[in-house]
């Protein structure tokens, strides 16, 4: 059992972000949420195989160094976070030096979460990787992310306004 932590981790926590996806309303167009999950997904997938593989190469991802299909699934994992971090930044209408607070926030969730699951076997750090240099790394991904997010905004509402079909 002990050999499929990992999996039944990814299982567990997909089928609860499919969960909160399903429940939460709807409050972007279905071009936007789908543009974010797969631009988080894709940050994340590239965050973790620039620190995984040569010439860095120190962590591995899942149980093995070689990606495999679990990886893939772990890595929609990203979307799903990138979607409701900015969907609550919306939701709750966040603006100013509020900002900074809630990514802050947000990165230290994150490292909770890549916390536990380092122990489900999700990551292995004994390649001399420090969990606090994830932290830092958080706070630019999310950076980045609502710098992204408001970028789609506002071209979406460009689009919007020339076009009817959007």
């Amino acid at each position: 059992m002990m050999g499929m932590m990992n999996e039944l981790y990814i299982v567990i926590t997909l089928l609860t972000a499919l969960w909160i996806s399903v429940k939460l309303p709807k409050i972007f167009p279905p071009a936007i949420t789908m543009l974010i999950f797969t631009f988080s997904a894709f940050i994340g997938l590239t965050a973790d195989h620039i620190l995984d593989l040569p010439p860095y190469d120190i962590y591995d991802v899942n149980d093995s160094p070689k990606f495999e299909v679990w990886d893939f699934i772990y890595y929609s994992m990203y979307g799903f976070f990138g979607c409701f971090f900015l969907y609550l930044y919306q939701q709750w209408r966040i603006r100013g030096m509020i900002t900074i607070v809630y990514i802050i926030l947000w990165s230290m969730f994150s490292v909770f979460y890549e916390w536990i699951a380092v122990l489900a076997g999700i990551f292995d750090f004994s390649k001399g990787y420090k969990m606090q240099y994830s932290f830092p790394v958080y706070l630019f991904i999310q950076t980045f992310l609502l710098i992204f997010f408001h970028f789609v905004l506002k071209e979406y509402v460009k689009l919007k306004e020339k076009s009817s079909i959007v």
